[in-house]
């Protein structure tokens, strides 16, 4: 069981039983595997994984973006015949890196 220093470790763990009649309880153990049914409680916040975007979701972003963009700005921010979805994917991988997502490639 870990401490209240210790916020990388579970407290207790919460396990949910549900019962034939379709009602449940909640029965909260301290010292309880971390398994299959038990969600395990925390004395603080777990931080999220961040995960690059996918290219995919990066294309739809940029698509809803860009379509918000006049086709007069949209000149003087992209070069004559360059192609707009590599550079859109090139800022949002540049934005990833400088939040600590993704890798330095």
């Amino acid at each position: 069981m870990g401490s209240l220093q210790d916020h990388n470790e579970p407290l207790a763990w919460c396990h949910l039983q549900y019962n034939e009649d379709g009602t449940y309880f909640a029965d909260c153990l301290q010292h309880y595997p971390d398994s299959y049914g038990n969600t395990p409680l925390y004395a603080a916040p777990q931080p999220a994984k961040r995960e690059p975007l996918t290219e995919d979701q990066i294309d739809l972003i940029g698509f809803r973006a860009v379509g918000k963009v006049d086709c007069q700005t949209l000149k003087h921010l992209v070069p004559y015949g360059a192609e707009i979805q590599p550079l859109v994917r090139e800022i949002a991988r540049a934005i990833e890196r400088a939040h600590g997502i993704g890798g330095n490639g």
